[in-house]
């Protein structure tokens, strides 16, 4: 079950106590892969453990958390080893030194987690080819972890690349309230359920069935996009997916990695036959078996080739 405002330090205590112990013997080590799954109250510790690296701006609590070979798509490009990813979270540690994160929702369902986050900082340094401004921004930013043997294996991360250097023009998505839980008397979500959404999602409205959005949205739907002001209704929402479709014929957007905790989903999404590198990650927030709240961050640095703007997703 999703946490808002986690009260960090015990999870980060019980996350650590999870994981393996540096003293196990190599070779009984091998004798014990492949391990057991990790419970999603294990997972779900593992991504606060990350959220409080996060708030201390200490890469020193990574060490434990990554596997060796872990595989991170970053929004400055993807990264291979933990040497790498520690490294690239050094970086972004030491240009955002006053970086204030706060974590609106963490989702997990073993072996995936999913973190929405807002942060508030100053560049200091240059960072992804990014000078400093030294003016304070506020952005967005996801990701989402795959936990294998106690140990991150792949995570995958979107920010408000635009808001972080402060370009951004999009409004900044609101944690939701305890009153937006879908009512006791509608029927739980399920994985089946949630796959049933994206699959409409991704697969007819992104192939261009714009009609299929009445289906399975609210007439409120709030969506709080990657680029460009959040719209409110089924109308603004399909005035913004007409636009962008059109933007980029041809687009075939899939999404993997689904987390289905509570009302919500969480997936990352993107389209290899563009670019493998391309992608983001959307959560959803699900009522009564429709999706009534969307959040989408996006990576930029990878845009499509020839596209005349910045797709939505």
């Amino acid at each position: 079950m999703f946490k808002r405002i986690i009260a960090l330090g015990f999870l980060v205590g019980l996350c650590f106590s999870l994981l393996p112990s540096a003293s196990v013997p190599t070779a009984l080590a091998a004798q014990a892969t492949p391990c057991a799954p990790n419970t999603d109250d294990e997972v779900e510790a593992i991504a606060n453990a990350i959220n409080q690296a996060y708030i201390d701006r200490d890469v020193s609590q990574l060490d434990g958390l990554l596997a060796d070979d872990i595989i991170r798509d970053s929004p400055r490009g993807p990264e291979t080893g933990k040497d790498q990813a520690v490294a690239s979270f050094d970086r972004f540690f030491a240009a955002f030194p006053d970086l204030d994160p706060t974590f609106n929702l963490v989702l997990a369902a073993s072996p995936l987690a999913a973190v929405h986050y807002t942060a508030t900082g100053t560049q200091a340094t240059a960072l992804g080819g990014v000078e400093p401004t030294g003016e304070p921004v506020t952005f967005d930013g996801m990701y989402l972890i795959e936990v294998t043997c106690g140990k991150i294996s792949h995570m995958w991360s979107a920010v408000d690349q635009l808001a972080q250097r402060g370009e951004g023009t999009s409004e900044l998505a609101t944690p939701v309230m305890d009153d937006d839980a879908t009512p006791s008397d509608c029927a739980a979500l399920t994985d089946e359920s949630a796959a049933t959404l994206m699959d409409a999602w991704y697969s007819d409205v992104w192939g261009g069935d714009l009609s299929a959005l009445a289906s399975i949205t609210t007439d409120d739907v709030y969506h709080h996009w990657a680029t460009g002001p959040d719209t409110s209704g089924q109308a603004a929402q399909q005035a913004h997916l007409e636009e962008t479709i059109a933007q980029f014929p041809g687009l075939a957007v899939t999404y993997a990695n689904l987390v289905v905790d509570g009302d919500y989903i969480a997936v990352t999404w993107g389209d290899p036959n563009v670019d493998p590198n391309w992608g983001g990650i959307n959560i959803f927030r699900v009522e009564c078996g429709l999706i009534d709240e969307v959040w989408s961050e996006m990576d930029l640095t990878n845009l499509p080739t020839g596209a005349e703007a910045t797709p939505s997703a």
